[in-house]
């Protein structure tokens, strides 16, 4: 990581259908700093894998700054159980692959949840998963997603869950729903700062679609790296392409853009 300026990664969601040592090859040659890893793409993979995959990651100098997976604590009993053990296996696998940040989501999908429908119950499940989420490791940071349909949809939601959930080690994942534009991107991101340890990067298009971050559209890049090195950011971003398809190219296309608002900002 270049001494000057934070760690911008990419997640290999944008190759979730190759292998994720592929992924791993194609995030380095285009020049990131580091990888974040889908949990998906390597949930069924034995230890001897992971270490693999390790060393792999040394090798093309490309730290893993997070995992990936896909958690819910607000649709029953037998979905936030099964959350918390997705949370202790994805712990055991930061062990091996060296990271101390792990991806959350209060509930995720589609279908989830969102703020303004969620009852009292589904509140405290939420509530209560995230805590006890954090519990199961005090040093790793469970940066929370913002994403729509799920309790993390707006401002007010985000800042109740931290003012409830009431622990250090969770941050924030921040990126650009739905909420958050309509208020003002750059608005939220000054109140919501100090949560903030990573952040999820595409572009958001004047029709709320997302895309590529070197296409025009509501985020302006430039001033967000501005902002962020001002600031003396010390947390990690990653680029994120989650569509499917993805045109893989733009990945590269994608460092390209970041290098060289950052060439200018040196």
């Amino acid at each position: 990581m270049p001494n000057n300026r934070f760690l911008i990664s990419c997640c290999s969601i944008a190759f979730r259908n190759r292998p994720i040592f592929e992924a791993v090859d194609k995030i380095a040659d285009a020049g990131f700093d580091g990888i974040e890893i889908l949990h998906r793409t390597i949930e069924k993979m034995d230890d001897e894998g992971l270490h693999e995959l390790a060393q792999q990651c040394i090798k093309r100098k490309l730290p893993v700054v997070a995992i990936a997976p896909y958690l819910s604590f607000t649709r029953g009993r037998e979905a936030w159980l099964e959350s918390m053990k997705t949370g202790e296996e994805v712990l055991r696998i930061a062990v091996i692959l060296g990271t101390k940040k792990v991806r959350t989501f209060v509930d995720v999908g589609p279908d989830g949840l969102p703020s303004c429908r969620a009852d009292a119950s589904q509140w405290k499940a939420g509530i209560d998963g995230l805590r006890e989420l954090c519990a199961l490791d005090p040093s790793v940071e469970f940066v929370l997603e913002t994403h729509g349909n799920t309790l993390a949809d707006t401002l007010p939601t985000v800042q109740r869950i931290f003012d409830e959930v009431q622990k250090p080690n969770l941050r924030l994942n921040y990126q650009g729903t739905a909420d958050f534009m309509e208020r003002g991107f750059f608005e939220c991101l000054d109140i919501l700062y100090p949560l903030i340890s990573h952040m999820h990067w595409d572009q958001v298009l004047a029709d709320g679609k997302v895309s590529y971050i070197d296409e025009p559209g509501q985020i302006d890049f430039p001033r967000l790296i501005s902002y962020l090195l001002s600031k003396g950011y010390t947390g990690t971003a990653s680029v994120e392409y989650c569509w499917s398809p993805v045109d893989e190219s733009r990945v590269d296309s994608a460092w390209k853009f970041l290098s060289g608002i950052l060439a200018r900002k040196n």
